[in-house]
């Protein structure tokens, strides 16, 4: 899965009714019968996204976002998420990711007044083992002694033997979840270009999402539902079951290598549900439609597939466990197709 991602769920500084998707380059699928044995490179992946099209503010209600529709032809159509009962012809069941978002980002100045940020790469577990993290400016923060944090909190950075910096808070785990929530800020993407404001701790955040906050980032395909929404679809049928993955600080890494093969993916935790996994393998039993809310989502069910060579009754065993998964799925060829376990079609946002 190629992180990060942009949700349409953001107003964007356009006249958007004059915009289609296919401005972005987006094309109905032709198979070039030269090309289709080439080995594809990153550069392969690259589109035309007009930068007025990213947006920087949220709209007011989620479900009014655009939705570019995509069907096994490859033909395209413009819509908007409130639609998607109307697309959605048979029984679904929506499998998302319902990790939390926690305040990851940490800023302040150093003794010299110079302002820092921090950036943690993952939830914080102890104080011994510390949390990997991003920092600027790392140089000058790795030589301070103590650095001083908002609020009392003091903190060390050290390199491990990797040479990646980790932050040991002089806290406890439930103190420093307490302080982050006080003084930590969301951790929006880069892409969004304007200050953390208060309103970002609720909406850059899915309304399903549980009270398990263990993601950096959010699972931004979810962004689009809205309670009006989920609503109308459960009560034409469709079911949501939900998983969790956390989200770490991998996703903001960008994939640097053109030769896919070099790319080190990034891993990260997930857990399955035994009452989730049963409901999927009942519409699975049925040949029920199932919908990939978010590539985190297909990421975790793909992942617990593989480890338990595809088996139902290993599966459920090994549910309501924590697993981890460094799958990174793209295609080597445009004739190479990859197959999931399960799985009719995926919500997603648009890739950077």
């Amino acid at each position: 899965m190629m992180p990060p991602s942009i949700p349409f769920f953001y107003q964007t500084t356009s006249n958007d009714h004059q915009y289609r998707f296919e401005d972005c380059g987006i094309r109905h699928y032709q198979e070039h019968p030269k090309l289709q044995d080439t080995p594809l490179k990153l550069s392969d992946f690259d589109y035309h996204l007009p930068e007025d099209k990213i947006a920087h503010q949220p709209l007011e209600t989620r479900d009014q976002s655009r939705l570019c529709y995509m069907d096994t032809k490859g033909n395209i159509r413009d819509h908007h998420f409130f639609e998607l009962p109307e697309i959605l012809q048979r029984k679904t069941l929506m499998i998302v990711n319902d990790s939390g978002v926690f305040k990851a980002r940490i800023v302040g100045q150093r003794k010299t007044g110079k302002p820092y940020e921090i950036l943690l790469l993952e939830r914080p577990s102890s104080p011994q083992k510390g949390v990997p993290c991003l920092c600027r400016p790392q140089k000058q923060l790795l030589a301070e002694e103590v650095l001083l944090l908002p609020g009392g909190i003091t903190a060390k950075l050290r390199c491990n033997d990797q040479g990646k910096p980790r932050i040991y808070f002089d806290a406890q785990r439930e103190e420093l979840m307490t302080w982050l929530d006080q003084y930590g800020l969301t951790p929006l993407p880069p892409y969004i270009r304007r200050k953390t404001m208060l309103r970002d701790a609720a909406r850059y955040q899915n309304l399903y999402s549980s009270s398990d906050y263990g993601s950096v980032a959010a699972s931004t395909a979810g962004f689009h539902f809205s309670h009006d929404l989920m609503a109308k679809l459960q009560a034409k049928g469709h079911e949501f079951v939900f998983i969790r993955l956390h989200i770490g600080g991998g996703t903001f890494l960008p994939v640097r290598s053109d030769d896919l093969n070099q790319h080190e993916m990034h891993s990260e935790k997930y857990l399955i549900p035994q009452k989730s996994l049963a409901k999927i393998l009942e519409f699975q039993a049925k040949g029920d439609q199932i919908l990939y809310v978010g590539t985190t989502a297909l990421r975790a069910m793909e992942s617990f597939a593989k480890s338990f060579h595809y088996c139902g009754e290993q599966m459920m065993r090994a549910t309501d466990q924590w697993h981890e998964t460094s799958l990174f799925i793209y295609p080597k060829t445009k004739r190479d197709l990859y197959h999931p376990w399960l799985g009719h079609g995926m919500v997603t946002n648009f890739h950077t």
